[in-house]
């Protein structure tokens, strides 16, 4: 795919300029217990350094075949990043594609929504060293709290799905690959130096 590897860079707006956004527009519409939370959080970030600094994020479009995938699987990567420079995440896809041995009306997917209706499937983490290594469990990422249901039917690809991918960071420099299992038995891996920031 042309995409792989490519990276793009976000730049957000400086929280002092969120904040001083938010000073003017309260002080014009006269909420002033508004105002006074708002001076209060700007003297915070003041003496934390933190209201000169802006956060960036950046996502790292991955080949869904190849090296570490080198044949069809129904979960696909699609690529890792991260919002704001904190948590790392990973985006993929499931196609469900009925065989003579496994076939029904649905695939469903365990796992829950966020409130902007994103859903986040239940996995295993596992790594590894290479492809005939056996694959280590470390856990299971974290997911929201409201809980749901993905219905993939028959030939049909599902919406994006989220994988919280900070419980890989430690492996990184100790381990290659990652992999993430859904409870359907279904596995997308990764390169685990995919996960650090662009240079």
């Amino acid at each position: 795919m042309a995409l792989d590897g490519m990276v793009i860079t976000l730049s957000f707006i400086p929280m002092d300029s969120i904040i001083n956004r938010l000073k003017g527009a309260l002080l014009y519409r006269g909420m002033l217990p508004q105002l006074c939370l708002v001076l209060w959080l700007s003297s915070v970030f003041a003496a934390s350094g933190a209201d000169n600094k802006t956060f960036e994020g950046w996502f790292r479009a991955l080949n869904l075949s190849a090296p570490v995938n080198p044949r069809f699987e129904p979960l696909e990567i699609s690529g890792v990043g991260t919002h704001t420079g904190e948590h790392i995440y990973g985006t993929f896809r499931y196609r469900y594609r009925p065989t003579a041995d496994v076939h029904s009306d649905a695939i469903l997917l365990k796992g829950a929504r966020d409130i902007e209706g994103t859903f986040w499937p239940h996995v295993v983490a596992q790594v590894a060293n290479d492809l005939q290594s056996s694959w280590q469990i470390i856990g299971n990422p974290t997911i929201p709290t409201a809980v749901a249901v993905l219905k993939v039917v028959p030939e049909s690809k599902s919406e994006t799905l989220y994988v919280n991918l900070d419980i890989f960071r430690p492996m990184i420099g100790k381990m290659k690959l990652g992999k993430v299992v859904l409870e359907t038995g279904e596995s997308a891996i990764f390169a685990l130096d995919d996960l650090l920031p662009p240079k």
